[in-house]
């Protein structure tokens, strides 16, 4: 599914950007017609932090986000950073005590903190005048007519004060001439529409499991918890160890044991598998399948083969080669949410290197290329028979692991 957000740039008196507001959107229509300015608070922050990603949005500059009452009593404001947000109280949060006790928590915290759409002095907004930092003064409202009141107050406080809804130049340069800090609206640009792919949040649990497994040192303990809680994780797990793989001397029956049993390398692969199950099962099974074949055929060349390759980087990018596929989305997006060593991002990514021809020697055998195998086996050191070897034990080893677990 796709997800939007609108980014309108706010600039300093030098024509800098300085921070981006970003804007609730439901398409690509540049306008918004939500109703309930607490989900539209909600929906910018979790489409920025998760489909869109912050970094990617602003390039390292803050954002303004717009806050209701209840997204600032709520916490949702701790969702980011403070030095990456600033704070927006729309015009219709009054300064109660539950308000300002929000606010002198956040404050503390080191957020900054704006005051929208001001538009005519009111001494009953003080509270929040003394508590904030910057004071966003709509030109529109008034029909481009500045209340010189509002600017003074805001001067003797000490306050930075913006300039929005900016659409002609004489606003421009009268707000310059009148000593404004930062400038935003449509004379220096539309709010651009950002659109982005929503990764389901079944997904984003396993992608972070997956986040996991990739630490060098597993902590076992947290793994545990996590699959002891999953139903499903739990019974394929204790299915998988009671199956006639193993000729254990009694059944196993808890997931401590389970892990005992394995070990922290087999606990790494069985879990990478569950995941890249559970990720295509509302695609196809044939994407496990497959992946489950390219992991083993690339960990069993990297082990026969003439040049150095990490026989578990293999088996990490063989497994995981189809991911960009499983969630429809790139690479790219992909790597920005699982760190993954260098080598086995780099063949993802498509960056020429022994790894990444593995990969590509497996997609040769796979489409049955069998000719224009040798020129990447000879440079891997391993005979085209021996290749086609390895190919018919990978299918045959992953139809029954798949099958068994």
């Amino acid at each position: 599914m796709d997800v939007f957000v609108a980014r309108q740039p706010i600039f300093d008196r030098e024509n800098r950007v300085f921070a981006y507001e970003l804007l609730f959107r439901d398409g690509f229509e540049n306008s918004c017609s939500f109703p309930d300015s607490e989900k539209a608070t909600a929906q910018v922050i979790t489409n920025t932090c998760t489909a869109l990603g912050l970094e990617g949005l602003t390039s390292g500059k803050p954002v303004f986000i717009n806050f209701t009452k209840d997204s600032l009593v709520n916490g949702l404001v701790e969702l980011i950073p403070p030095e990456n947000l600033v704070v927006e109280i729309l015009e219709e949060v009054a300064p109660d005590r539950e308000v300002l006790t929000a606010l002198r928590r956040i404050k503390a915290k080191g957020y900054t903190i704006a005051i929208d759409d001001q538009f005519t002095y009111d001494p009953e907004m003080d509270p929040l005048y003394s508590l904030a930092d910057l004071v966003k003064i709509d030109l529109l409202e008034r029909e481009g007519r500045l209340d010189r009141e509002l600017l003074n107050h805001c001067r003797e406080l000490k306050l930075k004060v913006l300039a929005e809804k900016v659409e002609y130049l004489s606003q421009h340069r009268e707000c310059m001439d009148l000593g404004f800090d930062f400038f935003q609206g449509f004379y220096y640009q539309k709010p651009e529409i950002k659109s982005g792919l929503a990764v389901p949040s079944v997904q984003l649990a396993r992608l972070r499991i997956f986040k996991e497994l990739l630490k060098p040192e597993l902590n076992l303990h947290e793994l545990q918890q996590i699959i002891q809680v999953d139903v499903s994780l739990t019974y394929r797990l204790l299915r998988y160890l009671n199956s006639s793989f193993f000729s254990w001397q009694s059944e196993v029956d808890s997931v401590a044991r389970a892990f005992s049993l394995l070990g922290e390398n087999n606990i790494r692969r069985w879990l990478s598998l569950a995941v890249i199950a559970d990720l295509t099962d509302k695609k196809s099974s044939l994407l496990a399948v497959s992946s489950l074949e390219r992991a083993f055929f690339c960990e069993a060349m990297a082990v026969h083969c003439r040049v150095e390759i990490n026989p578990d980087h293999a088996y990490m990018a063989g497994l995981l080669s189809l991911l960009d596929t499983i969630l429809g989305i790139s690479f790219a997006e992909i790597l920005k949410e699982l760190p993954l060593p260098e080598p086995i991002a780099l063949a993802l990514n498509g960056e020429t290197s022994d790894l990444r021809a593995l990969l590509e020697l497996f997609d040769l055998c796979q489409r049955g290329a069998w000719d224009d195998t040798f020129p990447l086996s000879e440079k891997l050191g391993v005979s085209t028979d021996k290749v086609a070897e390895f190919r018919l034990d990978t299918i045959c080893k992953a139809g029954e692991l798949i099958s068994e677990g």
